[in-house]
């Protein structure tokens, strides 16, 4: 994939930092947490239906070929206050349903499904870390550049019926 994903990924995650007051971090990291509350993320599926990418010209008049593609993000809100925590999963909820709605379609970025909110809470010990997920799929265009140099100038058809049909390049 060309690296808007990447740039696609600051984007969301900023600008839902911006709306919950949360910070955003990977859920599969062994780095020290933040601060109650927070929000982890990660991105559990990643799917293509199967068929041809389509050829089009990109912003910078590059060639590239691209595909459809679906992407599951699982986001947690986690909190030290049950309450808190359902609240946080609310707020991310919203933003993607339609707070944010208008700020990720100009990034490209398009949201084909919210799933529920579902307690994730968690025993720590001798206390809990309240946890409340819900999954976000996104829609995007799996982008790459196109390295086909052959066209096809002529084809020719044959069927019994018919006889033979010449097509051309114009």
């Amino acid at each position: 994939m060309i690296p808007q994903a990447a740039e696609k990924k600051k984007a969301m995650l900023s600008l839902l930092e911006n709306y919950t007051g949360c910070l955003c971090v990977p859920s599969n990291t062994t780095e020290e947490m933040p601060a109650y509350p927070y929000i982890s993320f990660s991105v559990i599926n990643t799917s293509a239906k199967k068929g041809t990418y389509a050829a089009c010209t990109d912003d910078t008049g590059a060639e590239v070929l691209y595909m459809p593609m679906l992407q599951v993000w699982s986001f947690t809100a986690q909190s030290d206050d049950d309450a808190e925590a359902m609240e946080k999963a609310m707020l991310i909820s919203d933003f993607f349903a339609e707070a944010g709605r208008q700020a990720l379609g100009d990034n490209d970025i398009i949201v084909a499904d919210i799933g529920a909110i579902t307690p994730r809470d968690n025993l720590l010990t001798i206390e809990y870390e309240y946890r409340k997920g819900l999954d976000i799929t996104l829609r995007f265009n799996n982008v790459i550049a196109d390295t086909t140099t052959d066209t096809i100038e002529q084809v020719t058809l044959t069927g019994d019926k018919v006889g033979e049909i010449n097509i051309e390049k114009e």
